[in-house]
């Protein structure tokens, strides 16, 4: 008889699926839980920082089982000092804690952990390279670090620091590991010719032996003679996952289903019900090796609907997607405008400039309201300033190089150049194209 799949009174509220026919006995009974414990926890810190890997907790997980059995958890982290993946319980101040009893993996955002003993504890990984002789790792730790009185001014608070290093695992041992060129060539055979062809690929494609990306890239040429694998707009788990057209010109929209309750959600939306049922789609597994068969199904349906009322219709029925702005686009979008996106700055009268505006700061402080203080200088106004106060230069030495035209300055007789008219741009082949109306659009 197959078991049922029991999750912790409703997990996170349905945010748990199944990718296979999930068998495991996920069940409450204590701690005596086959993945881990539930606990409650304090919202209250006064300590900064925090002991968790993420600064969210808005990350989704796929947790593999030892069984090859899927299932996806939301709202969840890595507790650093205890080593142990936690996820908030909607609705109230607990946490469900992970064991890696019965769990083979973890995925967060492309990440792989894994959970191996080592010193005298069990510690969570994030795989970086891993082969079938080793595997190189990412070990976190925290460090509380104390605050200090300072009678001058206010108490400086307690703070987690929080640290990362490499290790290698080999031949069932693990060891701490450097990125570094000996440590990677150290991993390959003593084949010369390998290791010259390896240094040739390092050199050709500017590579570091420092850089964490990098050395997965080198360590991928150095065993499969392939770079790393490019997946385009499609995600290593999820599906369907791309950007797809719109009906407007060179139009598109960005669509990711993470789970089964999204799939069957916009199966609704695409009018056809039927494609939840379909075997070749039935679980994320299946979604996931069958991409190509059901892309043009929704590339029938985004082809009839502008980017603006895909993005509004499938983001009203719970399914993450985002429209592909052009310049425009982003000029006139109402959510950057409502965020102060752009600023708005009035220019000098001599420069005939006028008030344009300008992309400011993606972001926005809470104590302090951060603005472009003024329009970029003019030809020559620092001078003065750059002359006499920077580098201390008299009147002789000034007029000197001002008789030499060594000074950029602006001449009393100047001009703004004029513009090519865009209509004019677009017929010399210097834009592919403009809309006459943008101005008004922005209005």
């Amino acid at each position: 008889m197959e078991k049922i799949l029991v999750i912790l009174c409703l997990l996170l509220s349905g945010s748990v699926y199944t990718q296979t026919n999930f068998s495991a006995g996920f069940s409450m009974g204590g701690n005596d839980l086959n993945y881990g414990s539930s606990f409650f926890y304090n919202t209250r810190n006064v300590i900064l920082g925090s002991v968790y890997l993420f600064d969210e907790w808005n990350n989704s997980a796929e947790i593999h089982t030892l069984a090859d059995e899927r299932f996806l958890v939301r709202n969840i982290n890595l507790n650093i000092n205890r080593n142990a993946f936690e996820a908030k319980l909607t609705g109230s101040d607990s946490l469900f804690s992970f064991n890696f009893n019965n769990i083979k993996q973890i995925v967060i955002n492309d990440k792989i952990y894994k959970n191996y003993y080592y010193n005298d504890d069990n510690r969570v990984y994030e795989i970086i390279y891993e082969t079938e002789k080793f595997s190189i790792m990412k070990g976190f730790s925290v460090k509380l670090v104390k605050g200090h009185y300072n009678p001058m001014v206010r108490i400086s608070n307690d703070k987690y620091a929080k640290f990362s290093s490499y290790f290698i695992k080999l031949n069932n041992s693990i060891k701490p590991f450097k990125l570094k060129k000996k440590s990677v060539i150290n991993l390959l055979s003593a084949d010369k010719n390998n290791i010259s062809r390896l240094e040739s690929y390092v050199s050709n494609k500017n590579l570091s032996y420092k850089r964490e990306k990098d050395v997965v890239q080198i360590l991928d040429y150095a065993f499969n003679q392939t770079r790393s694998r490019r997946i385009g707009n499609r995600h290593e788990y999820f599906a369907p996952h791309g950007c797809f057209p719109c009906k407007g010109k060179d139009e598109w929209v960005v669509i990711a289903i993470r789970d089964d309750v999204e799939w069957r959600s916009f199966c609704i939306v695409l009018g056809r019900p039927d494609l939840a049922q379909d075997s070749r789609f039935k679980d994320p597994v299946s979604r996931h090796k069958n991409q190509d068969d059901f892309d043009p199904f929704i590339k029938e349906w985004t082809r009839h609907y502008n980017q603006t009322e895909i993005m509004e219709n499938l983001q009203n029925n719970g399914i993450p997607c985002g429209a592909v702005l052009n310049s425009l686009g982003m000029l006139s979008d109402p959510n950057f405008r409502e965020r102060g996106f752009f600023e708005t700055i009035d220019h000098s009268p001599e420069t005939f400039l006028g008030r344009r505006e300008y992309v400011s700061r993606g972001w926005n402080l809470s104590d302090g309201d951060v603005k472009i203080r003024n329009q970029a200088p003019q030809l020559g106004e620092a001078n003065d300033y750059v002359l006499r106060e920077i580098l201390g230069l008299g009147e002789p030495d000034i007029s000197d190089l001002d008789q030499k035209e060594a000074i950029g300055k602006q001449l009393s007789d100047a001009s703004v150049p004029s513009m090519v008219p865009l209509s004019r741009q677009e017929d010399l082949g210097w834009v592919a194209g403009y809309d006459p109306d943008y101005k008004d659009k922005l209005k």
